[in-house]
């Protein structure tokens, strides 16, 4: 019974997501979130459509409301209950339209994080199973509690990777095959079933991407920051994963987002000022769009892999995909 219902939800799904699909060009306009070339950071020859975080949302409700039909069908590292379904509600809802606003309107990044950072503290209110109470590593024994520090390190996790998921949106397709590694990974590695569904709106938002009609938008990288960060944190507080196995996972945007961060700030700049420093544009310059996003999506792939498929330590993971990053960035600049 319960197999009968995934897949008619799995249908559903696939309807709505087509339908949004033929129907694109009115949702454009209705819309109208529109990301135009300024020749500065941002050098698309044409208008192009912040709009990819809907598809993705529209698909994450109709799983979410679809799922209420049939009891269990959403529990698998969520929770049952009522508390820990309405914190998940309340994020996945609130991170969405904090960056549609933010698309729309272009609010100052002091008080989209000040925004944030109160949804995700609502959040772990809520539900406490989020909050990360102590630091594992596969490398060492010891323990380190956070003690009065987890809800400050929790938010700040979040932010960190949707701030990286965000920096990572500068080059056609890159997050887009990032996100699809990522649903890909937990779909059918971590086998959380939700994440089946999340690939029909990927492979869409990677076509229309390609096409050049949408980017992802910060109500994309919002949304799917959370997402990412909630499913990462739970399978961290219930299986056997390590603060270092998760790093790994999101480790190649992190690490371009910290470097750029202490760029700028040693060089007196405002670190969520944007510039075209980024490993994509650097290696964009020499070697062109193709072989940039190869290079790009390898460094990702091959660090997964490793910790997924092949069991490498992972700090032997993390040595050698800093000094393939680090050889990258400087060889070619």
């Amino acid at each position: 019974m319960e197999s009968n219902f995934y897949y008619l939800n799995f249908i559903i799904i696939f309807v709505i997501n087509i339908f949004f699909y033929l129907n694109r060009n009115i949702i454009y306009k209705y819309f109208n979130l529109v990301d135009k070339p300024d020749g500065k950071l941002k050098i698309h020859k044409s208008k192009i459509f912040a709009i990819g975080g809907l598809i993705f949302f529209i698909t994450i409700i109709s799983y979410f409301l679809l799922s209420f039909l049939n009891e269990g069908s959403f529990s698998q590292y969520t929770g049952s209950s009522y508390f820990e379904k309405t914190a998940l509600l309340f994020g996945i809802m609130g991170m969405f339209f904090l960056g549609f606003y933010d698309d729309k309107y272009n609010l100052d990044y002091q008080v989209k994080i000040i925004l944030s950072s109160l949804i995700m503290y609502i959040c772990l209110s809520i539900d406490e199973s989020l909050i990360i109470t102590k630091l594992e590593f596969t490398f060492v024994d010891k323990i380190l509690y956070l003690r009065e520090l987890d809800k400050f390190i929790t938010i700040l996790f979040i932010l960190l990777f949707i701030n990286a998921l965000n920096l990572f949106d500068g080059l056609d397709l890159q997050s887009g095959s990032y996100i699809f590694i990522l649903v890909s990974i937990f779909s059918f590695y971590f086998k959380i079933n939700f994440f089946i569904f999340l690939l029909i709106p990927s492979i869409i938002f990677l076509y229309l991407n390609f096409k050049k009609e949408i980017f992802l938008g910060d109500s994309g990288s919002l949304l799917l920051g959370f997402i990412f960060s909630y499913f990462l944190i739970k399978l961290y507080n219930f299986t056997s994963i390590k603060s270092d196995q998760l790093f790994i996972l999101m480790m190649v945007p992190g690490i371009d987002m910290m470097r750029l961060f202490f760029l700028r700030i040693i060089r007196g700049k405002n670190p969520f000022k944007g510039d075209r420093n980024h490993i994509h544009h650097i290696l964009l310059s020499k070697f062109g769009f193709l072989k940039t996003l190869l290079l790009t999506q390898s460094l990702i792939i091959l660090s997964i892999f490793s910790l997924l498929i092949m069991k490498i330590p992972s700090l032997i993971i993390i040595f050698f995909t800093l000094m393939i990053y680090f050889f990258l960035i400087y060889k070619n600049k």
